[in-house]
Order: structure tokens, then C-alpha cells, then sequence
């Protein structure tokens, strides 16, 4: 007979780290609905390129944008998320969406939108593994 308490614990490790995943996912995507819908809307321009370096993945940017808040502050942004693709260059206009209350908290609605869908697959991948793992394998022969 088979050992069905190592692949359930693993199984049951899928799941739970899948369903962390996703609720990540799912708030940071409510965060950002809210703010678009919710915040000041301006221009800004692209100042820079964040750069990050990964070992195995290569160099990662994100853009550097500098906006004017509606009291005239002068405030710069950059999205957490980098890519290894940048469509942004220096100089380039740039549409971007802060919070009035902190300005800080900023999004681009063009930038990276689809990494939301990207990670949340990942995490549903992990679920979907998860449940195999803990209700179908044990029952193969």
C-alpha cells in the first residue's frame, strides 16, 4: 500500500499557498479599481528607468514618472512591478491616476495591467495541483 499522507500534506501546502496567492492577487487588483476610479487624474513624464537586476532572469525597469499633484507639488513614481520589457523612454508623456490624500499611492492604467491575470493563473495552477494531489492521486492505482 502507498503513503497518502506525504502527497495530501503536499497537496494541501498547494492550496493553501495558491489561495494566498490569489487573495494577494484579488485585493491588489481591488486596490488599484478603486483608485482609478477614485483618484486624481494628471500627466506626468517618464524621468528615468528603474532598473533591477535578476540572476537568471536578466535586468528588469520600470518607469520613473514625475507629476505635479493639484497643490503643485512636485512628486515622482514608480510602479513596484518591473518588466523586462519597458515600453516607456525617457521623456515620454505619461497618463497617471494618485490619491489625493496620499499621492504617493499611484497607478498608470496602461502600465502592466495583464500581471494580475498572469499570477493569478500561477495561483490557480497551484490550487487545481493542489486538489489533484490530495483527492485524485490517492486513488490511483
Amino acid at each position: 500500500m502507498r503513503d497518502t499522507t506525504t502527497p495530501r500534506i503536499v497537496g494541501i501546502s498547494f492550496i493553501v499557498f495558491g489561495v494566498f496567492i490569489a487573495s494577494f492577487v484579488v485585493v491588489s487588483f481591488l486596490r488599484r479599481r478603486s483608485l482609478l476610479k477614485n483618484g486624481v487624474s494628471t500627466g506626468g513624464v517618464v524621468v528615468g528607468l528603474d532598473k533591477m537586476s535578476g540572476n537568471m532572469s536578466g535586468a528588469s525597469y520600470a518607469p520613473i514618472v514625475r507629476f505635479t499633484t493639484d497643490d503643485g507639488e512636485s512628486r515622482q513614481y514608480t510602479p513596484s512591478f518591473h518588466t523586462a520589457w519597458c515600453n516607456y523612454r525617457v521623456g515620454d508623456s505619461v497618463s497617471l491616476v494618485y490619491d489625493a490624500d496620499n499621492p504617493a499611492r499611484a497607478v498608470i492604467p496602461s502600465y502592466a495591467t495583464g500581471s494580475y491575470f498572469m499570477v493569478l493563473f500561477l495561483a490557480l495552477v497551484f490550487i487545481c495541483a493542489g486538489l489533484f494531489t490530495v483527492f485524485v492521486y490517492p486513488e490511483l492505482p
